[in-house]
């Protein structure tokens, strides 16, 4: 029977080897209580030049291509299943939009799970619900980010929203996202997964293109293509898809990623990383 002495010092040497692959990945340091929801949900401005926030701008040029014609964008982040890091690219992504000096809304479409709410604006008072039923708390409920110029359109509920598939397909919200087009340049709406729930389909019509994010290594194929074919509406307009959360040892066993182009890349945002 192994003695708990023995069980500790396994436990630091596991836990010593995560705190460097997580930070490998990403970039950012682990303490115990976790890595802060806050910092990843800033790493596109605190990193402009990593791996990860040139990703984003890839995202940006596919929908400037594909949007040309239009003065306003209206940018659906959406995902298959739950947990996806959808939130996460929307606010990075929304960002780093805005720190290229775009006028950029970010609206949490999530009504019924508001990870971008929960973890930018807490204490929120007044939310997109409330200026749908009266447009003219729009400046009140907007939450202004500080070093990137952003807007924040939150979700402020005191209890569980059931109709949220009413409320994003409604007239109300139509007439909102219109509005919005007039002021800002790109409007990145952060979206429920389209598994479990049909709120996207719903509102599809308002939205002019969207970006699919799927979990590297834990979505299955079949699951995205099963989601997309029962929303062709959504597909119609999907521009590509995003792979988050890739593990980047894993992805060197792949013959393309392991071949010298990928560990030039690596190198180079390695190496702007370790110089500043």
């Amino acid at each position: 029977k192994p003695s708990t002495r023995g069980l500790r010092a396994n436990w630091d040497r596991i836990y010593s080897y995560l705190k460097k692959q997580i930070r490998y990945a990403i970039g950012l340091d682990v303490e115990d209580n976790g890595i802060s929801r806050l910092k990843i949900m800033s790493y596109s401005h605190r990193a402009p030049m990593s791996g990860f926030a040139e990703g984003l701008r890839a995202i940006k040029i596919s929908v400037d291509l594909a949007t040309s014609e239009k003065s306003g964008r209206v940018i659906g982040i959406i995902s298959t299943f739950p947990g996806e890091g959808k939130s996460t690219i929307s606010k990075n992504l929304a960002s780093l939009l805005a720190e290229m000096g775009k006028r950029v809304l970010l609206l949490d479409g999530d009504l019924k799970n508001h990870s971008v709410s929960r973890d930018l604006i807490p204490d929120c008072g007044i939310g997109i619900v409330e200026v749908l039923g009266n447009p003219t708390l729009l400046p009140d409920a907007l939450y202004h980010e500080e070093g990137t110029g952003l807007d924040v359109l939150p979700v402020y509920a005191r209890n569980r929203i059931l109709n949220s598939s009413e409320i994003l397909a409604s007239a109300e919200m139509k007439a909102l996202l219109q509005k919005a087009k007039t002021s800002y340049d790109y409007v990145v709406v952060d979206l429920p997964p389209l598994g479990p729930v049909v709120d996207v389909k719903a509102a599809a019509h308002l939205f002019d293109a969207f970006v699919l994010i799927i979990e590297w290594g834990k979505t299955d194929k079949a699951s995205v293509q099963a989601s997309l074919s029962t929303h062709p509406a959504v597909m119609e307009k999907t521009l590509g898809a995003v792979l988050n959360k890739v593990d980047g040892q894993q992805i060197r066993l792949y013959e393309y990623y392991g071949s010298y182009y990928y560990r030039r890349y690596s190198r180079y945002y390695s190496d702007y990383r370790a110089s500043n």
